[in-house]
């Protein structure tokens, strides 16, 4: 133990005088000791040699003196000129700096499997994240600054994928667990680049020919220096991790942004009539924005703010919801409101449009689900449910059928009231069906047409089921009203009743077509 205490006393003094730092400039200063004395180059060979611990020991003692300067200068420092969020690329461009120093002044000299470099980023990156943290916490306007806090954290998540991609061995560990090697790459200024894009394919093609190399550097070391390097933390999300718990600025732009995309896509509402069946279009618009949105955020992060955005999402989702209830309302109102069986179709129309819209939410509220729950941290996945919000949709689905039904109704209440109007007790012509019969079947067979072109099957049958349901208790209830019935009364209800009842078992083909007609026997 003397010996190997008195051996290292020498080597660090080696080290020491090869390891001086030019602090005239505290920005841009450089290495300027010298390494060309091959007493380093013997130093490494023994330090080796004196086993793993002496090898830690002396890798520590490097790397902590090369970053000295770095943790010392002022301007680094909370207040100094560079310590401000908008300034955090200065601290990168010194530690590159620093980076090609080591690499031109002790090019060959450290045993490849110390992997300085890669060390000396790790320990940059935790130092720096300890500054970062202080100011994050410390209340700056700042950090309230959405576009300063976001330039930021971009710039942070290129410069530890350029690490990773110098410093990783291909196949090691991933940033952030198993879905954060999904981020997309990101552009010099911050934006989400298209993978599919000219510079999103060279991104790609880049990373795989790094990877290959450093895989082939990885293969020529041996394999106890393979697992020194495999011991190291993985390197994206050291220092980026930090803005997580502060990106409240980036949530509220989010909130703010999708309020202002509802208001202007229900002030320019339209409907798609070129899919299956026509939608509103806003509800596709939402989702393609949330999952635009969510693109956006794990570029940034798959954490916390990840779920926080998620929240918002089903608040979106919620006040969609919201919406589509006052557009029922609206409808219900111009149907009320007019006499006229052209503005029930109308109306009509425009609730089975909410029918269709809301049944596409419902459907597509567990695909979105099923991306989140793929892209966000493991730790949160858990915790991701949009049941609450796929019910929202189906209770929208409920409404939209009653109301549907109700303006059918509104339309044979007349009819109705006829019927109860007549004198059975001293009617004494049997004829044709009643005048009230065909005023139904007259509402029947312009209404329910337009809801069979506009629903999907299933909900047109529940549409039909529940009119049927709803007009035939009602003539009943008229009939056990009565008091006195002739026999020809009688005779004439019979018949009434049997086309009625002709009427409310053709409701699901009325419209329709023979094919319609057979699945229907």
């Amino acid at each position: 133990d003397e010996i190997n205490a008195l051996l290292s006393d020498g080597i660090n003094g080696a080290f020491n005088d090869a390891l001086q730092f030019d602090a005239s400039d505290s920005i841009t200063g450089s290495l300027v000791g010298e390494s060309s004395s091959p007493i380093l180059s013997d130093a490494c060979f023994v330090v080796d040699a004196l086993g793993p611990s002496a090898v830690e020991q002396q890798i520590s003692s490097v790397v902590t003196q090369l970053l000295t300067p770095y943790k010392n200068i002022p301007d680094f420092q909370r207040g100094g000129d560079a310590a401000q969020l908008d300034q955090i690329d200065r601290r990168f461009s010194w530690f590159r700096r620093l980076l090609k120093d080591v690499d031109v002044k002790f090019e060959g000299l450290f045993p490849p499997h110390w992997t300085l470099s890669h060390r000396l980023v790790i320990e940059f990156l935790q130092h720096t994240r300890i500054q970062i943290l202080e100011l994050l916490g410390s209340g700056d306007p700042q950090v309230e600054n959405v576009t300063v806090l976001l330039k930021a954290l971009q710039r942070t998540i290129q410069f530890e994928k350029s690490m990773k991609d110098a410093f990783e061995p291909a196949g090691g560990p991933g940033p952030c667990g198993d879905v954060s090697d999904e981020r997309p790459d990101l552009d010099d200024d911050g934006n989400v680049v298209d993978p599919l894009s000219a510079l999103g394919i060279k991104m790609k093609y880049e990373r795989i020919n790094r990877a290959i190399q450093n895989q082939s550097h990885g293969n020529a070391n041996t394999n106890g220096e393979s697992q020194t390097q495999q011991q190291l933390p993985p390197l994206v999300g050291v220092l980026s991790k930090v803005f997580d718990p502060f990106m409240g600025p980036y949530i509220s732009l989010e909130r703010n942004n999708m309020n202002d995309m509802m208001r202007k896509l229900i002030e320019d509402e339209k409907v798609e009539e070129g899919g299956p069946l026509p939608l509103y279009t806003s509800s596709v618009q939402t989702f393609a924005y949330i999952k635009n949105s969510v693109k956006r955020c794990i570029a940034l992060t798959n954490g916390q703010t990840f779920f926080k955005l998620q929240q918002e999402f089903k608040e979106c989702l919620a006040n969609y919801v919201e919406l589509l209830g006052q557009k029922m309302t609206s409808c219900m109102q111009k149907m009320t409101s007019s006499c006229t069986m052209d503005a029930a179709v109308l109306g009509g129309k425009e609730i089975c449009y909410t029918v269709n819209t809301a049944e596409y939410c419902a459907d597509t509220v567990p695909q979105l689900e099923e991306l989140i729950k793929s892209k966000i941290d493991a730790s949160y996945r858990a915790k991701i449910d949009l049941t609450a919000e796929q019910d929202l949709f189906y209770d929208v689905i409920a409404a939209a059928i009653r109301n549907l039904v109700g303006g059918l109704e509104a339309k044979v209440e007349p009819a109705l009231k006829s019927m109860a109007a007549i004198n059975w007790g001293t009617y004494s012509i049997v004829g044709e069906e009643s005048n009230y019969v065909r005023t139904i079947h007259s509402a029947v067979a312009a209404y329910v047409p337009m809801c069979r072109s506009a629903l999907t099957p299933l909900y047109f049958r529940n549409f039909c089921d529940k009119f049927a349901a709803a007009l035939i208790p009602k003539f009943l209830n008229l009939i056990l009203k009565m008091k006195r019935i002739t026999e020809e009364g009688t005779q004439q209800l019979l018949l009434d009743v049997y086309n009625l009842k002709k009427t409310m078992m053709e409701l699901p083909i009325i419209g329709g077509t023979p094919k319609d007609e057979e699945s229907e026997e």
